[in-house]
């Protein structure tokens, strides 16, 4: 029997939790943007405009709330919507506190020892890899996850007092986290688990039977404000008299029938569609040119096709095609869309190898399984097809093991460092960190040089993931009933979402962030195997109580949280702002920006919307330019910022008319303005299912840039609409300057000879940019070096780059486009006899990212022959020694390593080779011989084992020669540069011996 002396403490120990996990999360949280869809999310909330699909309005309502106590304060915004998810993460644990302690005291009988296990396992979740990212930036997973724990915690609150008012705020809230993400339904099951077995014992059928009707309410609940916005179209006033009378007539029949069930589903349905009502701030915003709004989503047909995600790629779950099905034999038309039909040969049932948008994903699904197996003949023609096997062991080895599992295991097992993972050895893999099972494994075989000093090699020793095996087992014997509800959460959140998400090799990022519940799962059975564990303690050591034995287990949590604290506290990290400011600021004032990523439009929205910043440059996503209401959002003035010019009207690029254009090679060239006649004009098109696919009898064209004329030629068979519109812009606006995005774009639509780098951003130019004699190439054109001078030292934004903090991948990506972009800079002026110039950017390089804090051993050296070139011996000897001190190191542990390590980093390996046989060719012709000696002596230090080892790497690679051709070619070319330099300096080198097998 619960006292209220004990309910209270239990109360305060939950909000002690709170107030715990709540702080931490608010100290380690970003203090600005960081990258991703956060910036985003800061942007759309404060200005509640409309985000990616399928949105996220109650998530954006709550943002815009939060910043309206900013008081006009512009740079408090982005950290008070970061603390929603601090807060939300904060009120999750505790929420969880309550829920593992309800589980616990239904079978141990130590209410004190079951409070210590509850408070030590929801720690332990608060403290996990996973759960601390998402809890300290914009993002919706922290605020969905405290949905389901909310709706966990009342589902217990009906279990213990079964009254309807429960499941009405169950069906509230569940419609309310549609409105954040549509993730948190999927724990429907687990709650049709308790309500199904509180009336029923548990048999094998009672199992089955519950399983059945929770997939069918699930498909309900997920479908259900789809189905509504489905019948809006039809007739919005219908829809919603029709909807009113359903429930009426049920509320009726209840009462008069006295049916307590269709009473408690009339309410249910009705609460349901208030907590789905949010997302009538989509269709309110999307009538208003508010900035960054992505999607018009006003009209019934606009909002189910924003709800159900159609600009996104649908897997197939239960029956589709291979990937070896492209290409498609033709297309239909299918819920207004154009969508591809494929060979029925290619299909099978349960596809996990579908990715049939692009064929780049062939390398991914070969290299986890192989090339495909099976052939088919098709119109004489014989194509490949993977075999069933193949598609089962893809879905276990990749999908189940390397895209959950290993994130599992990073949370309760180790994790080895933060890079993105694709299969190799060296990035992103788990750990156990006991030497010797790690060495079985393999684990040791992925340390690089750089990977050994990465903040994110965290260690638990697996301490998290035995106390779980051994709560597992623990459970089913003590509590079945409640080890099958947390047994369905943990299904549903692991193996059923990988089979329903269905991804595809590879992603650009790690999706580890939504899989949280499952790990709270994993959690709960970590307080468990803490009570089994404590037991065991006491009755070796002849204690009384258990609870005597419980705050040993407090290392757990103290334990992940020293681990996992460098890598997850961002109180100081500033990248994303700085790398916004300082794209936009590479722009002169007016500008058009052409991006092409997310990580380089969200915090480019975030500056301007925000904050305010450079406001006149109007930045466009290219991606986004396959978007009809896109486009004309453009043509419409913004803040500070001028309408974009068009020649093509509206009815000339809206969906369906040009998607994509058709080019053929020509020797003659014709203006822009013509080449956009003959797309308006209908003669150009050939109609097929609806569609306008238009052609061009030309691939070179003509503008004017700065009053000058320009020619270039697209390569490229056929242009989409997107980049149509690039091309009317550029022709349209020629008054004002235009500008790509360096990071992110690298196709420039054959303008490359007529971009100039001037920051982090290429201008078109209207005269064309020799780049033949720059010393350091670059993606395109050539740098105009004292207006890139001039925006780094005066322009660019770099706080806290030189404080010793955590930087994740992306944002030392940032920060090594910063150094490079920098040291590209620092040739080009030496090129052009502006020595001190170039020495202070040298100096500026060093200063700001010092190598304790920074790892870039590709540009020390290169700053250090700079440093030398400008008069300053001293300097560049240190610079030169630290990277070829850096190259020896790299080159070391690949020379050292396994021959799996090897081949996982050969062309690393290649690629220090080649850098370093560069540089000693360039300190020779430049006559700097202190740099040349250090050089050289490194490089024959080094070449003759790596040669071995690449003579014998290529033996292998000749073994299947044709899926090798391109590296075989680039070993022989590297071989034979090595082979010149070696004779020059008279040094024997190991000879190829493979040519006799080539």
């Amino acid at each position: 029997m619960k006292t209220q002396k004990y309910i209270n403490i239990v109360n305060i120990i939950g909000w002690v939790i709170f107030a715990i996990s709540t702080i931490l999360y608010i100290c380690t949280m970003y203090p600005t943007i960081s990258f991703w869809d956060c910036s985003e999310f800061v942007s759309s909330s404060h200005n509640l405009s409309v985000g990616h699909q399928p949105g996220a309005p109650l998530y954006q309502l709550i943002g815009s709330l939060v910043s309206f106590f900013c008081f006009g304060h512009l740079t408090w915004i982005a950290p008070m919507i970061n603390g929603i998810s601090a807060v939300a993460a904060g009120l999750s644990i505790m929420f969880l506190f309550h829920l593992f302690l309800y589980l616990f005291n239904k079978y141990s009988v130590y209410p004190v020892g079951n409070t210590a296990a509850a408070a030590i396992s929801s720690l332990t979740f608060a403290f996990t890899d996973s759960f601390w990212s998402s809890a300290t930036e914009a993002e919706v997973y922290t605020l969905s996850f405290l949905f389901t724990t909310l709706c966990l915690h009342i589902i217990i609150q009906w279990e213990e007092k079964p009254q309807e008012k429960y499941l009405v705020l169950l069906s509230l809230v569940l419609g309310m986290s549609y409105g954040v993400h549509p993730s948190t339904l999927l724990v429907l099951p687990a709650i049709v688990f308790i309500i199904w077995f509180h009336y029923r014992k548990i048999t094998f059928r009672g199992i089955i039977c519950s399983i059945l009707i929770s997939i069918g309410i699930l498909f309900i609940f997920m479908n259900a404000f789809d189905w509504l916005i489905s019948l809006f179209r039809l007739s919005i006033p219908l829809t919603i008299v029709g909807l009113v009378f359903i429930i009426g007539v049920l509320l009726f029949v209840s009462y008069k029938k006295e049916l307590a069930f269709v009473n408690s589903l009339a309410f249910c349905i009705l609460f349901f569609f208030i907590g789905c009502s949010t997302y009538a701030v989509i269709a309110i915003r999307s009538s208003y040119s508010v900035p960054g709004n992505e999607y018009a989503a006003y009209t019934t047909q606009d909002m189910h096709n924003y709800i159900s995600r159609s600009a996104y790629a649908h897997a197939p779950i239960l029956y589709g095609p291979y990937y070896t099905a492209l290409p498609c034999e033709d297309f239909k038309i299918k819920d207004n869309k154009i969508t591809p039909v494929f060979n029925k040969q290619f299909n099978t049932i349960f596809p996990r190898m579908w990715n049939y948008n692009s064929a780049s994903f062939e390398d991914g699904y070969t290299s986890w399984v192989g090339t495909p197996k099976d052939t088919l003949m098709i119109s004489g023609e014989e194509r490949y097809k993977p075999s069933f096997w193949q598609n089962i062991n893809f879905f276990l080895r990749y999908q189940v093991s390397y895209m959950y599992v290993r994130y599992l295991l990073w949370n309760f097992s180790g994790k080895t460092n933060d890079l993105q993972g694709y299969g190799d050895m060296s990035s992103g893999q788990w750990q156990t960190g006991y030497t010797h099972i790690d060495n079985l494994l393999g684990v040791d075989e992925g340390r690089t040089i750089e990977t050994m000093n990465n903040k994110a090699n965290n260690k638990y020793f697996a301490i998290p993931l035995i106390l779980c095996l051994i709560g597992v087992f623990y459970h089913i014997i003590k509590d079945s009933k409640r080890f099958l509800f947390v047994g369905t959460i943990f299904i549903m959140y692991s193996l059923a979402l990988v089979v329903y998400i269905n991804v595809a090799a590879y992603e650009p990022r790690e999706r580890d962030y939504i899989f949280l519940p499952s790990f709270m799962a994993i959690s709960i059975w970590i307080g468990i195997g803490i009570l089994a564990s404590a037991q065991l303690i006491v009755n070796l050591l002849t204690i009384k109580k258990p609870r005597y034995a419980l705050p040993i287990f407090l290392i757990v949590p103290i334990w992940m949280f020293l681990q996992n604290f460098n890598d997850h506290n961002h109180h100081h990290q500033y990248t994303a702002r700085n790398f916004a400011i300082s794209m936009l600021n590479s722009c002169d004032k007016d500008a058009i920006l052409f991006v092409d990523g997310d990580n380089d439009t969200y915090p480019l929205w975030y500056a301007q919307n925000v904050e305010k910043i450079r406001q006149d440059v109007r930045v466009i996503n290219r991606e986004m330019l396959n978007n009809e209401y896109y486009i004309t959002l453009l043509t419409k003035a913004m803040p500070d910022s001028k309408p974009v010019k068009l020649s093509l009207e509206h009815n000339n690029y809206q969906d369906g008319i040009m998607n994509e254009v058709q080019l053929t090679p020509s020797f003659d060239t014709i203006s822009i303005d013509k080449a956009i006649s003959m797309v308006k004009n209908s003669k150009n098109s050939d109609i097929k299912l609806g569609e306008h696919l238009k052609t061009l009898h030309y691939n070179k064209f003509t503008t004017q840039i700065e009053n000058k004329d320009i020619n270039f030629a697209i390569e490229d068979a056929m242009i989409t609409k997107g980049d149509m519109i690039v091309l009317d812009i550029i022709n349209s606006n020629s008054n004002r300057p235009v500008y790509f995005s360096a990071y992110s774009n690298d196709k420039f639509l054959g303008l490359d000879d007529y971009l100039s780098l001037e920051g982090f951003a290429y201008k078109i130019k209207g005269e064309k940019q020799s780049s033949q004699d720059d010393l350091s190439p670059i993606k395109a054109g050539t740098i105009n070096a004292n207006k890139m001078y001039d925006h780094i030292m005066h322009d660019f934004e770099f706080y806290n780059f030189g404080n010793n903090i955590y930087f994740n991948e992306i944002e030392r990506s940032i920060v090594n486009m910063y150094i490079e972009n920098m040291t590209s800079l620092a040739y080009k002026l030496v090129q052009i006899n502006e020595p001190l110039k170039a020495q202070a950017i040298v100096n500026k390089v060093c200063k700001t990212f010092p190598t304790d804090v920074h790892y870039y051993p590709y540009s020390l050296a290169d700053l250090g022959i700079i440093s030398a070139l400008c008069g300053d011996s001293n300097m560049g000897m240190e610079l030169v020694s630290k990277g070829v001190d850096s190259f020896e190191a790299l080159l070391e542990r690949y020379i050292n390593g396994t021959v799996k390590f090897q081949a996982q980093n050969r062309l690393q390996a290649a690629k220090t080779i080649s850098y370093m046989l560069t540089l000693c060719i360039e300190a020779e012709n430049w006559g700097l011989e202190q740099e040349r000696i250090a050089l050289s002596e490194a490089f024959f230090s080094c070449v003759r084992p790596y040669l071995e080892i690449t003579y014998r790497q290529k033996k292998i690679m000749l073994l299947e020669k044709d899926y090798y051709t391109d590296e075989i070619n680039s070993i022989d070319n590297l071989v034979a540069d090595i082979s010149d330099f070696a004779e020059h300096y008279e040094e024997e080198i190991p000879q190829d011996n493979t040519k006799k097998d080539e």
